[in-house]
């Protein structure tokens, strides 16, 4: 093994059993870091005298008989391409970094992967002025490179890990801290001085140079918590999220007595670039943004790409997407009405479908477009399909990515009466939590009975809330409420179409019968093509998962008949 590689440990052997799976005990799909646990006759009944450690580390087999066992390991792996397993390390270290869960692990597999890097370990420290929880990669780099090419780095791990497991800093060192036993001390691996205030100082800095500039980047301080921020800096670099977004547009609005419309954080994510945006608009009144509708960029001409927005409202799920679309197309997006502008509330699809197929028809014209949708965002995506076919506007294909249309016919199926009465009970306790916090502020989502089982199902991490003021958790909280609403109580009918379904193969919401979605969808539109694809229900809008949506949108790769 050279120096900085990562060890392989190979098959199992005999009647061993060993699967890699998700902190549910669900498989993950091959490159994906998953825990290690066996399965088998050699498991071990348990700790002798110790049932509290047993029953957390020798669980049910899901996977084996009934009454079988799974030990834990509590190590990490992945699969190579040739089927072996790949060791990781341990998943004692793993870390929440913009609410997605990090293996510090991988990142630090993917960095040694880089031909100027020799050793690496990764940590998480709070920086900056509100002290969010940041990756920090400490590094040792081959002989002849005295410091880090920061861009040629990120370029490497952009092409293989999330955009939240990038590190924010990387730090050079002569050797990784070790300890008498001869393991990484990660105890050890602090942030120089001078480095935790704010972001990389690696970066070229570039002041703010006009008035207009200035008053963009001192929100951006409030917002984001930290300063030293230059006009070329890009929003979601900085830490910036699709909730934080929302703040910023309501800041914005505030700061220069005008709306600032969401859609101009989608194309402009620099302190340059909104600083223009703002210059076009009219000052002291309510800018004309009532639109729904919003160009993306692509190539003007080509066939049109639209995007619908998911339970959240926002587009900004599919910005790994936009960078990675591997055919032309010319991208519009379908935005909800997040920032509260007047429309047919979200309570009702096919009026709201309906208001974006106005839109939408006189800027498509006589083209025929491929309209997609992610999560919720299918099922709107459906249902505009259709209002479209109602103006004259025929869809090329519509692409339904992992989503699931009985979300959205639960109040429909009167024999389903645990689905109905789950869809309530969602319902109750979203209102329950925007009393909780109407009373006592975001914070209160942080610990609250069936915040994160809800904020799962609305695909929205708590703790991005819970950092939100109060203003804004209001304007969101009642949007996702209306979207819940209208889900639930939402009876589609058929698009004539042709379809395509992509599926993950690792479910981030819980396990789901794939039969019975594929089966629904077939009964919702003309033909339906399915496609599976690596990664969860979220990683899938994410590198490198994303390239398998960007091949679905340029054509069907799946197979009919299933």
């Amino acid at each position: 093994m050279t120096a900085g590689s990562t060890p392989v440990i190979g098959r199992p052997y005999g009647s061993a059993r060993v699967h890699l799976v998700n902190e549910r005990l669900e498989p993950v799909p091959p490159g994906t870091a998953g825990e290690i646990v066996i399965g088998g006759p050699g498991v071990g009944r348990g700790y002798l005298n110790r049932p509290g450690v047993t029953a957390g580390v020798f669980v049910p087999d899901p996977f084996g008989a009934p009454g079988e066992r799974l030990y834990r390991t509590g190590d990490l792996g992945r699969y190579t391409a040739d089927g072996q397993i790949e060791f990781l390390g341990r998943n004692d270290h793993q870390v929440k970094i913009l609410g997605q869960r990090i293996e510090p692990e991988e990142v630090e597999a993917a960095l040694r992967g880089h031909p100027a890097v020799t050793a690496a370990a990764v940590s998480a420290h709070r920086l900056g002025t509100d002290r969010r929880l940041q990756l920090v990669a400490h590094l040792v780099m081959a002989e002849g490179q005295a410091a880090p090419d920061h861009d040629s780095i990120r370029d490497h791990l952009a092409g293989r890990l999330p955009a939240a497991a990038v590190p924010a800093l990387l730090v050079p060192v002569e050797a990784l801290p070790m300890t008498p036993g001869g393991k990484l001390d990660r105890r050890a691996l602090t942030v120089p001085d001078g480095l935790a205030a704010g972001p990389s100082p690696h970066r070229d800095l570039v002041p703010p140079r006009t008035g207009t500039e200035r008053r963009v980047a001192a929100v951006w301080q409030e917002v984001l918590g930290i300063t030293g921020i230059g006009v070329h800096d890009d929003f979601f670099a900085l830490g910036g999220h699709s909730l934080l977004a929302v703040r910023l547009a309501l800041q914005l609005s505030k700061e220069f007595g005008t709306r600032i419309p969401l859609a101009h954080l989608y194309t402009a994510s620099t302190v340059a670039g909104q600083a223009a945006r703002v210059a076009e608009l009219p000052p002291h009144r309510e800018a004309p943004d009532g639109r729904s509708v919003v160009p993306l960029g692509g190539t003007p001409g080509e066939r049109p790409l639209v995007l619908v927005h998911p339970l959240g409202g926002t587009l900004f799920c599919y910005r790994d997407l936009l960078d990675g679309l591997t055919a032309p197309f010319e991208v519009y997006g379908v935005q909800g009405d997040v920032g509260g502008a007047a429309g047919p509330p979200a309570t009702d699809l096919a009026a709201l479908a309906g208001r974006y197929a106005g839109e939408l028809a006189p800027v498509l014209g006589d083209r025929a477009p491929v309209i997609a949708g992610w999560s919720a965002g299918g099922v709107l995506a459906h249902e505009l399909a259709r209002a479209l076919a109602g103006r004259g506007v025929h869809a090329h294909r519509l692409v339904l990515i992992d989503s699931h249309p009985q979300h959205a016919q639960a109040a429909e199926d009167t024999e389903d009466t645990e689905a109905a009465e789950a869809a309530a009970a969602d319902l109750a306790a979203l209102d329950a939590l925007r009393d909780r916090v109407a009373a006592q502020g975001p914070g209160a989502l942080l610990g609250a009975d069936d915040a994160d089982r809800l904020f799962a199902t609305l695909g929205v991490d708590p703790e991005e809330v819970a950092g939100l003021d109060a203003a804004t958790t209001a304007t969101l909280m009642g949007f996702w409420r209306d979207m819940l609403a209208g889900l639930t109580a939402h009876r589609p009918a058929a698009f004539a179409g042709p379809a395509e379904l992509l599926l993950a193969r690792g479910d981030g919401n819980g396990p789901v019968d794939d039969r019975a979605v594929i089966a629904a969808w077939r009964e919702l539109t003309g033909t339906l093509t399915v496609t599976r694809a690596d990664g969860d229900h979220f990683q899938l809008l994410r590198r490198p998962w994303v390239k398998a949506v960007a091949d679905a949108l340029r054509g069907p790769t799946g197979q009919t008949g299933e």
